[in-house]
């Protein structure tokens, strides 16, 4: 295997990481977006 080779997968591993960072962060922001107005909606039956 080409050292060209090498960089371009270890690039492409990298990218693949931030990815998967960015797709779980968007999924806590989701479902803290949830949690947040079902607790909000709550708080305005209950008041």
């Amino acid at each position: 295997m080409s050292l060209a080779n090498v960089l371009k997968l270890s690039g492409e591993n990298r990218s693949w990481e931030a990815t998967e960072k960015i797709q779980r962060e968007a999924l806590k922001n989701i479902f803290r977006l949830i949690t947040f107005s079902t607790l909000e909606k709550e708080d305005r039956i209950a008041g």
